[in-house]
């Protein structure tokens, strides 16, 4: 009996914290969504911040937005581990809209979420703005 009341309040404790973890993490996209935030503070420690900003750069003065990420779906793949789907968005006055399936791996650092890593699948007819 005492196992079973022991599980329970362990998997209410691991929810508790699970909702916390997505609330930090949909932080942490906004934060990125942020025009002029500093993107650099949100990536892991020994990230190659510039190779995985390079997707989401724009051209000074042009008549785009920046991409915009959505979340779609958070995982956990362990305490630590996260990865978020979601889609970006960029609007343009020749394009209309452009959007491509954004991947996230990020990793639990001294009690914050960071990102480690970003993946963007620009379709074929909407190239990545860095290949332009």
């Amino acid at each position: 009996m005492q196992a079973i009341c022991f599980l329970i309040l362990f998997t209410l404790f691991v929810r508790a914290d699970e909702t916390g973890d997505r609330k930090a993490i949909a932080r942490l996209v906004a934060d990125f969504n942020e025009p002029g935030y500093d993107r650099a503070k949100l990536f892991a420690s020994g990230t190659d911040v510039a190779a995985q900003l390079s997707a989401f750069e724009t051209e000074p003065f042009s008549e785009e937005s920046e991409p915009k990420i959505e979340i779609r779906v958070i995982r956990f793949l362990n305490s630590r581990v996260a990865v978020v789907e979601g889609v970006t968005s960029q609007y343009g006055s020749l394009f209309i809209v452009r959007r491509a399936l954004v991947e996230m791996t990020l990793k639990k650092e001294r009690r914050a979420w960071k990102i480690v890593r970003i993946d963007v699948a620009w379709g074929p007819e909407t190239p990545s703005p860095a290949l332009r």
